[in-house]
């Protein structure tokens, strides 16, 4: 149920689906038309740690960039503001280890602006490495 809610919302914010073996759609999350976010690996495993590249509109604001992140379906549980660092390619990224295997959420600010992918935020399921 929580799967088909991800997949409908991914479906709806970019209208790009294609169907899976069992004819289920699979969207992908709008990424604004300009690659804002770089996550790797995908997908994203409990336990591992993850990479975060952001190349938003905040990039530019000439201040320091924190990724919000919280985890879970809905309301995110375990919050937490991680800071991030400007890169030579112009991006800012951050490290994550991953403490779920359920979902999860961030989106960006400066202290003063929010990115939150127009009130979408960035949501990545999260499996627990094992294949079923």
């Amino acid at each position: 149920m929580v799967l088909d809610f991800l997949r409908r919302r991914f479906r709806r914010a970019t209208g790009r689906t294609e169907r899976g073996e069992a004819g289920v759609e699979f969207g992908e999350p709008d990424l604004g038309g300009t690659q804002k976010i770089e996550v790797e690996p995908v997908p994203v495993t409990a336990g591992e740690t993850i990479t975060v590249k952001y190349r938003g509109e905040l990039v530019n604001q000439g201040k320091p960039i924190i990724m919000h992140l919280g985890y879970g379906y809905g309301d995110w549980t375990n919050v937490k503001n991680v800071p991030m660092e400007p890169l030579p390619d112009g991006s800012w990224g951050a490290y994550v280890t991953v403490d779920t295997d359920t979902a999860v959420n961030f989106c960006f600010t400066n202290g003063e602006q929010w990115d939150n992918n127009r009130g979408a935020n960035w949501v990545y399921e999260v499996h627990n490495g094992f294949r079923i």
